[in-house]
């Protein structure tokens, strides 16, 4: 299946779209087959390389600069995606620029560094774009 308007939904297949207003789509990348374990040089100059049978895959995205009541409602997608937020787990249908379809994850997500840009008023604060990644197991 070729690209539907989306880039990412949560939760996976039959999850939520991660709606497009909330990211910054110049800024989404897929790293796909991430297998290397090793690489090396022998000592006649031939190249070697272990690679891992799995191949994962790496999605990201920046986030626009939103206040904080955007940036909750983001969260709150995501969060509640999480099949466990002890661990942070979640399944991801993503957009594979590679191969013009869609796939499924099964993810990890870092911890995300939130930066405040700006404090407008006493209800309203402003962040910068905050990077999300979700890493395959």
């Amino acid at each position: 299946m070729a690209f539907a308007g989306y880039l990412i939904k949560l939760g996976g297949s039959g999850g939520t779209e991660l709606p497009l207003d909330y990211l910054r789509v110049e800024s989404y990348t897929v790293v796909t087959n991430l297998t290397e374990n090793a690489s090396m040089k022998s000592v006649t100059g031939r190249k070697y390389r272990q690679t891992a049978e799995h191949k994962a895959v790496q999605v990201s995205f920046q986030s626009k600069s939103m206040d904080n009541t955007s940036l909750a409602a983001l969260n709150g997608m995501i969060l509640a995606a999480m099949s466990d937020q002890s661990s942070r787990d979640i399944t991801l249908e993503y957009y594979d620029p590679e191969t013009d379809t869609y796939k499924e994850a099964d993810c990890y997500m870092p911890e995300v560094p939130f930066t405040i840009r700006k404090i407008e008023d006493q209800n309203t604060v402003i962040f910068s774009p905050a990077q999300y990644t979700f890493i395959e197991y």
